[in-house]
């Protein structure tokens, strides 16, 4: 039990602190006598009695510490402490509004749950909620990001529940919560969500994996050391080098690559250099290019950084001597890069960036426009977080990147709405596709030129063969457009 770590709020002016503070007094004071299923550490064998389990309290604050460990403001540190008070308590959204404003009142009406109504069973509520918070985190990503706090901590207690809820919670964890937390960069959460989801879903086999991933750190780690050293002698002496490190993948990471096949730990193990600046970045590559076996393949996501804002140059090692591991990669990156990379998109990053809420406009806006039930805006929207990504290239050679399963259609309409809505045809590398075709689904490094005409339209039944949100609501606004003109 961390609890709020009060010397973190060193980082708030003596007035966010007050508010800060007054938040956690008026939460405390709304929770009082409120008692999670959770028991008191070292009181797991006393009897069923209410002194023995946490307080409610400390759920919201632990809340609000992730959330500070994960860079969040002052007004997210609020929100999160208050996240529960008006779905718990008899506190209303006008009483927060009235004591600390209405951006706090808006961030937790977004976390707050659909009340039950008559007719409605929990599973719909939950689904129905789900839409609302994610809907709700185009305007604020604070909403998101507190939500994703509040299933952390949920997980890490999740012993308390029984063994159904369990499975129930760590199912929707995988399938929503974890490509969600990916989706806004924050992967640190990601990868602890992963995991704790994994050991609830399938426990002996999280126990196997977890075993054999020890065992080969343990086989690896004098291979390892030795590159460390060599890293340190060619980089560390370089000012623009500030760390140097090995990282692993977790346990969830490693059983999905290898299936628990102690074969190698290709890619699952890193080195991160931390360097001082940008142009540190590259001047780093062409030293690690000079003293190290690298492969040709260069990942430039500071050239071309992803939708959620990650930056890092990335490289892969293999070994001349053929035996595991035989790769290894390396990320190079400024410390800035790789906060965000842990922590994702910040609300300062958000407002000031409108490139990411357009992104997050365009994917959650787009599948809310199209999906009528809430299970399937669900469905839907895991089908467009959890594919896997590629990168196709215009014919500029600006690489772009996609998720796998995109037809030239998807890709089209990715680019501008008025693309997509006017194709004709495209090129793929050297080879003509006519618009019979253009369903033709990408391929990862594919050359994409997109051909259109004045006059041309889409076809209607695209809809069911794209495989976007966004490009089914382009062809959708199209026609509603042409039935109402």
């Amino acid at each position: 039990m961390k609890s709020l770590d009060w010397s973190l709020l060193n980082q708030f002016t003596l007035e966010e602190q007050k508010q800060i503070l007054e938040a956690a007094r008026f939460a405390c004071a709304a929770h009082f006598n409120q008692r999670r299923k959770s028991r008191i550490w070292g009181c797991e064998n006393k009897p069923d009695e209410p002194r023995y389990y946490e307080p409610y309290f400390l759920h919201p604050l632990e809340v609000a510490h992730i959330c500070l460990e994960s860079k969040g403001d002052s007004t997210e540190i609020i929100s999160a402490i208050l996240h529960d008070v008006v779905e718990d308590t008899s506190v209303t959204l006008k009483d927060i509004e009235d004591k600390f404003g209405s951006d706090v009142a808006r961030i937790v009406d977004g976390v707050t749950k659909i009340p039950a109504v008559y007719g409605r069973n929990k599973s719909d509520l939950e689904e129905a909620t789900l839409r609302k918070v994610v809907i709700s985190t185009i305007s604020d990503i604070r909403i998101i990001r507190i939500k994703l706090a509040d299933r952390l901590h949920n997980m890490r207690t999740l012993e308390s529940m029984k063994r159904e809820k369990q499975i129930i919670k760590s199912r929707e964890t995988l399938d929503t919560f974890v490509p969600v937390a990916k989706q806004i960069g924050a992967y640190k959460i990601a990868r602890e969500l992963e995991d704790l989801a994994f050991f609830y879903l399938e426990p002996e086999k999280y126990q196997d994996s977890k075993e054999k991933w020890e065992l080969m750190k343990d086989t690896y780690s004098q291979h390892l050391n030795n590159l460390y050293s060599s890293f340190e002698r060619e980089l560390g002496a370089s000012s623009l080098v500030e760390d140097i490190r090995i990282e692993f993948s977790n346990v969830y990471s490693f059983y999905k690559r290898l299936g628990g096949i102690t074969d190698g730990i290709d890619e699952l193990v890193t080195i991160k250099v931390i360097v001082q600046d940008l142009e540190a970045c590259y001047r780093i590559l062409g030293l690690i290019n000079t003293h190290f076996h690298v492969n040709s393949v260069l990942k430039d996501y500071i050239g071309c950084p992803e939708d959620n804002g990650y930056q890092s140059l990335h490289t892969t090692l293999f070994n001349p001597k053929n035996d595991n591991p035989r790769t290894i990669l390396v990320k190079i990156r400024t410390r800035e890069m790789d906060e965000l990379a842990a922590y994702g998109i910040t609300s300062e990053m958000y407002s000031s960036n409108k490139t990411y809420a357009s992104v997050l406009a365009k994917l959650f806006g787009s599948v809310d426009d199209i999906c009528s039930s809430d299970k399937e805006f669900l469905l839907q929207l895991k089908h467009d977080l959890i594919a896997s990504k590629i990168h196709v290239f215009t014919p500029s050679g600006e690489m772009k990147t996609i998720k796998e399963g995109y037809t030239i259609i998807d890709f089209a309409y990715l680019i501008h709405s008025e693309l997509g809505d006017h194709i004709s045809g495209a090129y793929v590398g050297k080879e003509y596709i006519p618009k019979t075709g253009l369903t033709r689904v990408l391929k990862d490094g594919d050359e994409v030129k997109i051909l259109t005409g004045k006059e041309e339209r889409p076809y209607y039944h695209w809809i069911n063969e794209v495989s976007s949100s966004n490009a089914k609501k382009r062809i959708l606004k199209f026609y509603n457009k042409q039935l109402r003109d």
